[in-house]
């Protein structure tokens, strides 16, 4: 069995799912799922007989859920599993949020969001349509999949707008200190700072770049809106049908150019470039355009939105630690992604 997380499941109250502090596997997940299930075939599909698999083992912590796929001859659904109590409020908004995103998109073509099919009472899991096709960051990576990148682009810029519209958007001052302040906290609390960071010379130089460029973008107008918080190519699943988005935990009020630079850098260094493809902003110019034209915008280079971007790139790069033990094709990855936020901060 693979081990996910520290969590196992307390049986002694059998009517409820409780974790503690333990070696979780695989086996314990699925066992959680069947409980889950139980509840749900008495309230809903009967005795329908489920296969059960883990959608999310290689990210799953034990700070957030598991989603499980449960399948039948005639069901294709997911349940989404919290497994601490504590959360449980939040994860229950979760629910009733994508429910009322589901809604908004209802008749909108190519843009959906999975409907929500159950929300248990008792335990802490709902239960939504599964999202069939591949996600946004594994379509794109070594161009596999998808036969017109760009167009993907410009659903995700889209579907991402059609959330942001969700509520009436207003604008505030940018304050770059202010968006930059996870990455200062991160920065000034580490034990080595900066230099323990992977190509620490490297990442300095450029972070002293976004830093001194911080009174250029300072008072500009910065869009707040309803925003995802978690927009990512793997938050967006991507089909014949369009694009389908996943995983509303972290929905509130935010910069609209969090949600943009997460998903662009993310999903945008999935794969090598010719560096002639590359605009000023490190990512691949057609992919960048497509997504603002979905987003309903043409983006110069004084928008907030640019430092976003760049900043997403640093944040991304400072999760690596010096000593970075991988693969040879996870190392191609890392200095890929180093040589494009070159590009990004080339003079």
């Amino acid at each position: 069995m693979n081990h996910l997380s520290s969590l196992a499941i307390d049986t002694s109250e059998p009517g409820k799912i409780r974790v503690r502090p333990a070696q979780t596997t695989a086996g314990t997940v699925l066992e959680i799922a069947e409980k889950c299930l139980s509840e749900l075939q008495e309230n809903m599909f009967g005795q329908e007989q489920f296969d059960l698999s883990i959608l999310n083992s290689k990210s799953a912590d034990i700070r957030r859920f598991y989603a499980v796929r449960a399948r039948s001859e005639n069901v294709d659904i997911v349940l989404k599993i919290n497994l601490f109590n504590k959360q449980r409020d939040r994860f229950q908004r979760e629910a009733m949020t994508q429910q009322r995103m589901y809604d908004q998109y209802l008749d909108v073509a190519n843009l959906h969001v999975p409907k929500v099919l159950y929300v248990s009472e008792k335990q802490p899991f709902f239960v939504m349509e599964y999202a069939r096709g591949s996600t946004v960051y594994g379509a794109l990576r070594n161009h596999i999949l998808v036969e017109d990148e760009d167009a993907v682009f410009y659903q995700a810029g889209q579907w991402l707008a059609k959330i942001h519209q969700l509520r009436a958007t207003e604008n505030v001052s940018f304050a770059p200190n202010e968006a930059a302040r996870n990455l200062t906290v991160r920065l000034n609390g580490a034990e080595k700072a900066v230099s323990g960071i992977y190509m620490a010379d490297e990442f300095y130089g450029h972070h002293q770049k976004l830093m001194a460029s911080r009174a250029e973008f300072e008072g500009r107008d910065n869009p707040v809106v309803l925003g995802h918080g978690d927009f990512h190519g793997d938050n967006l699943v991507f089909s014949n049908s369009g694009c389908t988005g996943l995983d509303f935990y972290n929905v509130r009020r935010l910069s609209a150019g969090l949600d943009i630079a997460r998903f662009l850098v993310h999903a945008d260094f999935s794969q090598y470039e010719d560096p002639a493809n590359i605009g000023e902003l490190g990512l691949v110019q057609s992919h960048q355009d497509a997504f603002f034209k979905g987003y309903g915008m043409v983006l110069d280079s004084d928008h907030v939105f640019t430092y976003f971007i760049r900043l997403r790139m640093l944040e991304t790069w400072s999760k690596f630690p010096a000593q970075t033990q991988s693969t040879h094709v996870a190392q191609s990855s890392l200095d890929l992604m180093v040589q494009r936020v070159e590009l990004a901060f080339r003079d």
